[in-house]
């Protein structure tokens, strides 16, 4: 899985303190996710863009899943890849698409593993 900090580990690589990176998450300067426990988790790729390595996009996964053959003939899976791709575009590098009607998360799931995707989209979360 993609590597992402504590505050106190990304203090601790980044040299700084733990206020201003609390402040940078509030003033959205950080991207950052909660976990359970309402814990901040700070990616990597935020350490890397501190750190001088700024890239100009982020690598992003896309999945888009329906649950049945007539939501695929209806469109909703097409639906689903053009809002995810107008997204993305904003700013991201599309490095890979998986679409399943069913449930094929856990082959995009490995392809993850091995990447560096700074984000998988995803449409709905179940």
């Amino acid at each position: 899985m993609l590597r992402s900090y504590s505050i106190g580990e990304f203090v601790d690589e980044l040299g700084v303190h733990a206020q201003t990176v609390k402040r940078c998450c509030g003033n959205d300067d950080l991207d950052y996710t909660r976990i359970a426990g309402d814990e901040r988790r700070i990616p990597h790729r935020e350490l890397r863009r501190l750190a001088g390595d700024i890239r100009q996009t982020d690598r992003v996964a896309l999945y888009a899943c329906v649950s049945s053959h007539g939501q695929k003939d209806n469109g909703d899976l097409d639906r689903q890849l053009e809002r995810f791709t107008d997204y993305a575009h904003q700013g991201c590098s599309v490095e890979n698409t998986a679409t399943d009607v069913g449930s094929g998360l856990n082959s995009l799931l490995d392809d993850v593993q091995e990447a560096d995707y700074g984000r998988v989209l995803v449409t709905y979360d179940d």
